[in-house]
């Protein structure tokens, strides 16, 4: 028997992937709705996530990302393992075309998409006391 978000799914009632949870700090941690997901075990692919999701604002080049990534290899293989890792990332990010651009030339996040990023509210927090800090030096002035 389906239950929950695999019935609404099976009848065509949803058609957005699952909320992706990402932790960065203190270790890799992926979950699909609060589940463990699965086809990140390899570190590379952990990697090239990590990267996408911390540069999630911009457009990535791909010589850049492959550089990174491969530093050791020369332009040809670097972006050959890129294509690669790309080809895997789709394979294990469901919704994958909502959440990612490829590009001839660069890569990126796609902004707005759903996720739930360690990184990102550590930011928020960070912004969100800056502008306490802020705002109680202006009172005290």
């Amino acid at each position: 028997m389906l239950a929950g978000r695999e019935l609404a799914v099976e009848s065509g009632q949803i058609d957005t992937p699952p909320t992706l949870a990402v932790q960065l700090l203190g270790g890799f941690r992926l979950t699909w709705d609060g589940q463990p997901g699965a086809g990140f075990a390899q570190a590379r692919l952990q990697h090239l996530l990590a990267y996408l999701l911390l540069q999630r604002h911009v457009p990535i080049e791909r010589r850049q990302l492959a550089f990174a990534l491969w530093p050791d290899s020369d332009e040809q293989q670097a972006l050959s393992n890129l294509r690669t890792a790309l080809h895997r990332l789709q394979h294990a990010l469901p919704g994958c075309e909502q959440r990612l651009t490829l590009e001839r030339y660069t890569v990126a996040w796609v902004n707005g998409s759903s996720i739930q990023l360690d990184v990102a509210a550590f930011e928020g927090a960070l912004e969100r006391g800056a502008a306490c800090f802020l705002l109680n030096e202006a009172r005290a002035q």
